[in-house]
């Protein structure tokens, strides 16, 4: 009987133990199942946003940039070494445009640029392309092998970048003669968005 009464304190002691532990354990796939959700949720409300801002073409003003003040004046190596300033362009349309070798929808959007710039380089307008963070040697070779002929310049230091919030990208400003913002674009332009605004300022039809 002593040895019986012993070990049965201790049996029950090792029941107790799996339930104290499966208990956490049993609430874990639940936790789990409710932060995938919430994940999923954030990020079809995010892509909703991106794709609804591409589709408007984002006219909003950025932390740092808006529409109808002067364009903040800066200057970056172009892929020559030489540097570029923005204000160098005074008396012609300039479209800055932010992006980067690794961005899909800087890629959709470069072929419609280089139609329109193209067709009215010859009438004052002129793009600024700013690279994000990227080597020369890869830029240069992604601009050759696909043929684009505008002015690239590399935001190294990401400090342009900053100051016209393009913390997202493609992101687009087009400045008129006077330096002055036109109109900013948030996700990918359009050749007929282009075309509109340069139309608006004396370019094209």
């Amino acid at each position: 009987m002593t040895e019986h009464q012993s070990t049965s304190p201790q049996e029950d002691n090792e029941s107790e133990t799996p339930d104290s532990v499966r208990d956490p354990e049993s609430a874990a796939p639940e936790s789990n199942l409710t932060a995938i959700a919430i994940l999923l949720i954030a990020g079809a409300i995010a892509l909703f946003a991106w794709a609804w801002s591409n589709e408007r073409g984002d006219s909003s003003s950025g932390e740092n940039v808006s529409v109808g003040r002067e364009a903040p004046d800066f200057a970056l190596p172009d892929l020559d070494g030489n540097e570029i300033a923005l204000s160098d362009h005074r008396g012609e349309v300039v479209l800055i445009n932010f992006w980067a070798t690794w961005c899909p929808p800087c890629r959709v959007e470069m072929p419609d640029m280089e139609a329109v710039y193209r067709q009215h380089a010859d009438d004052g307008f002129e793009i600024l392309g700013v690279d994000q963070r990227e080597p020369k040697e890869l830029v240069e070779e992604f601009v050759t092998e696909r043929g684009f002929s505008w002015i690239f310049l590399l935001d190294e230091d990401f400090d342009v970048s900053r100051e016209y919030s393009a913390t997202s990208i493609p992101r687009s400003i087009l400045v008129d003669r006077d330096g002055t913002v036109a109109h900013v674009w948030t996700g990918t332009l359009t050749r007929s968005q282009l075309e509109q605004q340069l139309a608006n300022l004396g370019i094209g039809d």
